[in-house]
């Protein structure tokens, strides 16, 4: 019976301990959204500045890694960074953040796959080799681009959540008019 109260008191301690100081659950969701915003704002800016050779040592040290895993890939990750940012502050569901960051991922990994099949297999870095060799050995060149075509294509529509990205209003504009015109001459 001891024991009994002994583990209880070990096991509250461990769930208030989780639930307050461990996981921030005293904040609102948004509030959490926002502080990983302002990090992914201000990692932008470091890989920004470290390009410039002024974050200090350990941007230089970072700028070296980045270029040699992403080749030219590296001037999308500030960017793919201030879109998290910005997803993070728009978005309501968190489900949606953790999409949105999945796609965000295939989209460059995609990018310097293609980057590696279409330039010099170093211009995607090493990711970018590591990504186009199999692809190039098993599909050849074009098919290669038409599968990472379609990741990239595909990791945008969820991105944005939209299938504006495909011009999809303006095909239906375009066949639409051709259908009315084809009406109006029938009327005639």
């Amino acid at each position: 019976m001891g024991r009994n109260k002994i583990t209880k008191k070990k096991n509250n301690r461990k769930e208030n301990f989780d639930d307050s100081e461990q996981n921030f659950s005293f904040l609102k969701s948004e509030t959490k959204r926002a502080i990983v915003a302002v990090f992914s704002f201000a990692g932008a800016i470091f890989f920004i500045l470290a390009k410039f050779e002024i974050g200090g040592p350990a941007g230089r040290i970072s700028y070296q890694i980045l270029d040699k895993l992403f080749g030219w890939g590296f001037y999308f990750v500030p960017v793919l960074l201030v879109c998290f940012g910005v997803i993070l502050l728009r978005s309501i569901k968190i489900g949606l953040v953790t999409a949105k960051a999945i796609s965000g991922t295939l989209f460059l990994l995609s990018l310097l796959g293609a980057m590696s099949i279409v330039g010099e297999p170093t211009t995607g870095g090493l990711v970018g080799s590591f990504i186009s060799s199999p692809l190039l050995k098993f599909f050849d060149f074009y098919a290669s681009l038409v599968f990472l075509g379609a990741i990239i294509l595909i990791s945008l529509l969820v991105a944005f959540d939209t299938h504006q990205i495909l011009g999809i209003g303006l095909w239906k504009k375009m066949f639409n008019r051709g259908q009315k015109e084809e009406q109006s001459k029938r009327e005639f």
